[in-house]
């Protein structure tokens, strides 16, 4: 596997995302990567760490986005992965400050399970609500 940066079309559209729907996130510093090579995944947002700063990385959170399957998708998945990704933000105030956390998503779940039980869990009504407006 190997990382790049990404060009100045992601850079805008996380940039456009973000202002719309992230305000209280202005102040995050997010470092984005594109990973190339065989990934199983779309995309992954994480914190970084205490030792992560201490290692040099220069950021509140990594955003990281397939860079081979980037360029097979829509324009509208584009947007919804990155909207999904800046999603798991979330942040904490403390004594000392604003943290910043990530957030766990609102539905897990097999398909083979919701095909067995339905909306079984709160969390999958909700969902199925959602899904039929």
């Amino acid at each position: 596997m190997d990382f790049m940066q990404p060009d100045k079309n992601v850079r805008r559209l996380v940039k456009d995302i973000r202002a719309k729907n992230y305000e209280k996130f202005k102040k995050a510093k997010i470092v984005i990567l594109m990973r190339l090579g065989k990934w199983d995944k779309w995309g992954t947002m994480q914190r970084v760490s205490k030792k992560m700063r201490q290692a040099g990385v220069d950021g509140d959170y990594i955003l990281t986005l397939n860079g081979d399957a980037w360029p097979e998708m829509s324009d509208k998945q584009r947007k919804a992965l990155v909207d999904h990704e800046l999603y798991h933000m979330a942040r904490k105030k403390t004594k000392y400050g604003v943290q910043f956390k990530l957030r766990d998503h609102d539905v897990e779940e097999f398909t083979e399970i919701v095909k067995r039980y339905g909306a079984w869990r709160p969390s999958l009504q909700a969902l199925k609500e959602v899904l039929s407006k």
